[in-house]
């Protein structure tokens, strides 16, 4: 995770970047294969993926291959994390 105030990077600030176990391309993006990244605003997101990894289940993730959260970075936005 990242602060809500990084003054040594604005670009990366309000973060949660999720490192999946599975690494595969995001379909034909051009998405970082081994991260995506969630927003701090996204709340409900980031206690889903905290309670999969505590209970140690599955998550089908979904990312937004247009949105950045990091802007110095080319982790794409998480859209969707549901179970299967």
């Amino acid at each position: 995770m990242v602060s809500t105030s990084r003054p040594a990077g604005p670009g990366a600030q309000s973060v949660v970047r999720i490192y999946p176990s599975t690494v595969a391309p995001w379909g034909s993006s051009n998405c970082r294969i081994d991260a995506a990244d969630i927003s701090m605003d996204d709340w409900h997101m980031y206690g889903m993926i905290m309670r999969a990894w505590k209970d140690n289940l599955t998550v089908v993730v979904t990312v937004e291959s247009t949105e950045r959260v990091d802007t110095t970075d080319t982790a794409c936005r998480i859209t969707v994390v549901a179970t299967p």
